[in-house]
């Protein structure tokens, strides 16, 4: 079978030439997970909003950069998982996946705060964590 190497493909704005193939996917598994399968980074401020006799808003003060991370994914059981008991920390993300995130909060400790399990008859154990980081709390919990 022969192959273009995706020279035919075509994506709007260019060809698959043009995308950095480190773009795909999850490039490293995750805090212990046998298969990473989804990961997701929310980075948010605090926002507050000063108006004035009218309503308007005339100033924004932001402040108390934070992230939030999920990331899902197979494992054979919860104690494979790098953390395993809420509070617990990751020290930080594996591979590339966490160059998103913004120069104050890279680094810092992820806080677990959630811990799930999914069971099926008709699929793998599936495990989730959900964790905060936030831009001041530099040590890992303990």
């Amino acid at each position: 079978m022969a192959t273009d190497n995706g020279a035919s493909i075509k994506f709007a704005g260019g060809s698959a030439a043009d995308f950095d193939k480190n773009a795909w996917g999850i490039d490293a598994n995750q805090a212990g997970f046998s298969a990473t399968q989804s990961m997701s980074i929310t980075q948010s401020m605090t926002q507050v909003e000063a108006k004035n006799n009218q309503g308007e808003v005339v100033g924004v003060l932001v402040y108390d950069k934070r992230a939030e991370i999920t990331i899902e994914g197979i494992a054979n059981q919860l104690s494979d998982l790098e953390v395993n008991n809420l509070g617990d920390s990751i020290s930080s993300l594996a591979g590339n996946d966490g160059s998103g995130l913004d120069a104050d909060l890279d680094g810092n400790p992820i806080m677990i705060t959630e811990i799930g399990v999914e069971l099926s008859n008709e699929d793998w154990k599936r495990f989730s964590l959900k964790g905060n980081l936030y831009e001041l709390v530099t040590e890992t919990a303990s």
